[in-house]
């Protein structure tokens, strides 16, 4: 087999020579596209060849030219290519976000990927494709049975295929698939992120808004060299050197063993003097270096604007910006990196505690919401980022956020937050790792316990079906604080004091004395005559003393005593237990008091269970079940 170089022909996917809805390029297989998100124009038209390979040996690199086996060259391909790129232009064409354009490329690539190795003629004509999903389908299917590839991951891989399928081939009416099996989705096999505790929140929050805002004020004051950082309760000193931060807490860590760091003082801030460095380097000659470097560095750094030092503290106060922004919004990383930008834009207080940030951009209007006490946030941000753009000679750039790399402006990739996340830890020994993803989360758990669904999908930019499908978990600690509200509620309404009105009932106390009031649907009719009503009925109370509680486990052992009088054991098994958990619940909100001792608590229950020892009104029962022998 032998590896041959194409010459190619790069183009945008919005650029690409069409008329009249049709291709005026002949040849293809030479196109290599620019699609937002890879660094490199990605070789579409290797496609042409069912054997190709990346020309580095850099299999992540799937963005640079294919070497091809030109022997592998099926001109029937060609028809099929101009007809996906049709597809991808109008994909453009339809508003929809470029960089969806990456997700979808990169899904269907795993298709004609799979037909090079096991379909090659799936690419040749329109039935062969339709012959093509089929078996995909049924290749994804078997990696679901396997527990190899999650069910709706299979569903997105199948939906993507078949919606360029349609469009390719003009299939209106969904025809062209009616053979090929459909893979659901399945709400169980969803991922619910996880919503970040209140606590991690917290010192999230705390360290974006140190960073970003200490960092922000260095860069564009164009503060001096060695600026101090204070995070939480500790310091870091910030040089111009290989080691940027280092403070009390990590230095010895980061500079043992290691001669380089050694004329940074970064308990104190300073290059070290001669006499203080002698002692950290083997000759004298080498400290003198080091501290005369140190000092050159420092120099450098304190009369240039845009030193390469200043532009790592300002990337770094721009990344945190963007975790405070999407804290804020509730933006998904793909809604960020996606957002246009165009510095006319307007500031309206149209919902109450939000603005709405409005202006054109990408010829189509475009807001975003974020709260009210943001702003000067946001607008802190914008003067960041305009420093950014004059480090690299830029006055526009198409996207809000973007990142800085060699004096190049990048758009923001989708590893942006566990790069980030590193470095915190790298730099200040930080390893909360809260991603874009679970701060969505936590925006949509916020405002779907102070708003409504409506209101949060607004927000959140989603539908309500989504907002509730993926972000309506709430957080374990959220989680705990409720119920422990609910239980917490619960024992000052049900248990009441000695001296409270109330009268003496078979099961506990009633403070009503008039008709029952339901407070569920548990019973659909409530009856004083009947002691299971109380349970549900409004008015039921109980003193938290041994009176009451006998009462309770009284009446629980004459209902596990009582199957005979049910009409079945089904009828018994679904009436009873309902009931005895209902009396479980009321014994322990009794007990969660304190007032018994375990001690206690096991006399009692040994003396009805073991013993019979019923108050007066379940002793009177349990012995006319027994004259009637009717017990068991």
């Amino acid at each position: 087999m032998i590896w041959n170089e194409r010459k190619t022909v790069i183009y945008k996917v919005e650029q690409l020579p069409f008329e009249e809805e049709k291709m005026l390029l002949i040849s293809p297989e030479l196109i290599r596209l620019i699609i937002p998100g890879y660094k490199n124009p990605v070789d579409i038209g290797s496609w042409c060849y069912s054997k190709r390979r990346i020309k580095v040996e850099n299999k992540n690199s799937e963005s640079r030219i294919n070497l091809v086996d030109e022997s592998s060259f099926r001109s029937k391909r060609k028809d099929f290519l101009f007809r996906y790129l049709g597809y991808l232009r109008s994909h453009v064409k339809t508003g929809k976000s470029l960089y969806s354009l990456k997700t979808s490329f990169a899904q269907f690539k795993r298709f004609v990927d799979w037909c090079d190795d096991n379909y090659v003629e799936g690419l040749d004509s329109k039935d062969d494709f339709v012959v093509a999903v089929g078996l995909f389908t049924e290749y994804l299917i078997d990696l679901v049975r396997k527990s190899e590839v999650n069910v709706n991951t299979s569903a997105a891989l199948q939906l993507v295929v078949m919606t360029a399928g349609r469009y390719m081939y003009s299939d209106q009416y969904g025809d062209l698939f009616r053979g090929v099996r459909r893979i659901s989705r399945s709400l169980n096999a969803v991922n619910f992120t996880e919503v970040p505790s209140e606590e991690n929140v917290k010192s999230a929050l705390m360290i974006y808004s140190e960073i970003f805002n200490q960092l922000t004020d260095f860069v564009i004051g164009f503060q001096e060299f060695p600026k101090k950082i204070y995070i939480f309760d500790s310091y870091f000193w910030f040089f111009p050197s290989q080691l940027p931060f280092a403070g009390p807490s990590n230095v010895y860590e980061k500079t043992h063993g290691e001669t380089k760091y050694k004329a940074y003082d970064y308990i104190n801030g300073e290059v070290r003097s001669l006499e203080s460095a002698l002692n950290l380097f083997k000759y004298k000659s080498a400290a003198v270096l080091a501290i005369d470097r140190a000092k050159k560095r420092l120099d450098m750094a304190n009369e240039n604007k845009y030193d390469h030092h200043r532009l790592l503290a300002a990337s770094m106060a721009y990344q945190a910006f963007i975790m405070l922004f999407s804290a804020n919004t509730g933006m998904s990383l793909s809604q960020i990196r996606g957002l246009e930008w165009s510095d006319d834009y307007t500031i309206d207080n149209d919902r109450q505690g939000f603005k709405t940030i409005k202006y054109r951009a990408g010829g189509r209007e475009v807001e975003f919401f974020i709260e009210s006490g943001f702003i000067n946030f946001f607008k802190k941000a914008l003067r960041l980022r305009d420093y950014l753009l004059k480090s690299c000679n830029l006055d526009f750039f198409d996207f809000l956020f973007f990142k800085v790399f060699d004096q190049k402006v990048y758009n923001v990739g989708m590893d942006f937050c566990t790069d980030f996340n590193s470095r915190l830890e790298r730099c200040f020994g930080y390893a909360n790792k809260v991603n874009t993803r679970m701060w969505r989360a936590h925006k949509s758990d916020w405002l779907l316990r102070n708003s409504d669904v409506i209101t949060t999908s607004m927000i959140l930019q989603n539908t309500p079906r989504t907002v509730l499908k993926h972000y309506s978990e709430g957080s374990e600690v959220k989680y705990k604080e409720e119920m422990g509200g609910f239980f917490g509620g619960l024992r000052e309404r049900l248990i009441i004091s000695k001296n409270s009105n109330s009268t003496s009932t078979a099961v506990g106390r009633c403070i009503g004395g008039g008709e029952p009031v339901s407070e569920s649907n548990a019973l659909n009719k409530l009856d004083c005559r009947l002691a299971v009503s109380c349970f549900w009925c409004k008015n039921y109370r109980v003193h938290a003393d041994s009176e009451d509680y006998i009462k309770l486990l009284s009446f629980r052992y004459v209902l596990t005593q009582s199957k005979s009088l049910s009409k079945n054991l089904d009828h018994f098994n679904k009436v009873v237990p309902p009931i005895l958990d209902k009396i479980d619940s009321i014994l322990m909100e009794v007990e969660s008091l304190g007032r018994f001792s375990k001690e206690n608590i096991s006399e009692l229950k040994k003396s009805v269970n073991d013993e019979e020892q019923l108050s007066d009104y379940w002793m009177y029962k349990i012995k006319i079940m027994d004259e009637l022998e009717i017990g068991i």
